[in-house]
């Protein structure tokens, strides 16, 4: 029996120390397996997932091939022609819509005179939508005889334009007069506000502005033109008619006064229209 328990004891001693010998390498040896059995299931996800960008890459490589520039829809525009909208777009016909330089071609459309702000829009899968918000015009400026600007409302030359274009809006003539333009703009808007037609707004050699009325009369106007002024002058419409009647010249640039030139072929019937009233 002692035998036997001394037996069982070395046998058990022996196999403590094998297990403690090599249980660090058996442990190793089962990390590495369950770490390649990982490997391979990441493996095959990766490869899936590759593969599905591939395919999608494929996808849009054949989209682009298609997706090309074959249409321009442009919105209604006033003075910016559609001739000139199609030159600037005309070298990127029949290119992938992918690859165009929406905005190198939005501030190549926003040089032109007229553009004051530019939306581009693609819409697949061959058009482009073009947008245009025009400048306002807000004056005509007769630079020289033969030379006509419209003016923005920040009275910034837009473009040259014929004689003939904008005729509803105040014209202004002088060298410098949109430099000046500012001065008047008071009495310009209380007469369009009145629906009072003038033939111009005429800025003289001393600086002096000029209102023309459609019947001959050359009004001076005074330096400033304010709200008091403004007063000033349409009462003198209202009691004297002086945009209507036949007059030479109508001096207002002193203060609260008025020098009445008639007409040479106007025979004077009324007193107070022969010097200062």
């Amino acid at each position: 029996m002692a035998a036997t328990l001394e037996t069982y004891k070395k046998t058990r001693k022996t196999r403590n120390t094998f297990w403690g010998r090599h249980k660090v390498y058996i442990m190793w040896a089962v990390l590495v397996v369950f770490s390649v059995g990982v490997l391979l299931v990441q493996r095959q996800k990766l490869y899936d997932v590759g593969t599905n960008l591939k395919l999608q890459a494929l996808d849009i490589l054949g989209q682009t091939n298609k997706a090309r520039l074959d249409k321009i829809a442009i919105y209604p525009t006033r003075n910016v022609k559609e001739g000139h909208i199609r030159d600037k777009v005309g070298p990127y016909f029949k290119k992938s819509l992918y690859a165009l330089p929406l905005e190198a071609l939005k501030n190549e459309l926003s040089m032109m005179p007229w553009a004051e702000a530019v939306q581009l829009r693609v819409r697949y899968p061959d058009t482009l939508e073009i947008r245009i918000t025009e400048k306002t015009p807000a004056f005509r400026w007769q630079k020289s005889p033969a030379v006509f600007v419209a003016l923005d409302k920040q009275l910034e030359p837009i473009v040259e334009v014929p004689s003939h274009a904008f005729e509803e809006l105040p014209l202004i003539v002088g060298r410098r007069a949109n430099k000046h333009a500012q001065d008047i703009r008071l009495i310009v808007k209380a007469l369009q506000k009145k629906n009072i037609a003038v033939k111009g707004y005429v800025l003289g050699k001393n600086g002096t502005w000029q209102l023309h009325a459609r019947e001959g009369a050359v009004i001076l106007l005074p330096d400033v033109v304010d709200e008091s002024f403004i007063r000033f002058f349409f009462e003198l419409v209202n009691d004297y008619d002086i945009l209507r009647r036949k007059l030479q010249m109508v001096d207002l640039r002193f203060n609260g006064k008025i020098i009445v030139r008639p007409a040479v072929d106007n025979p004077v019937t009324n007193k107070r229209e022969q010097g200062k009233i």
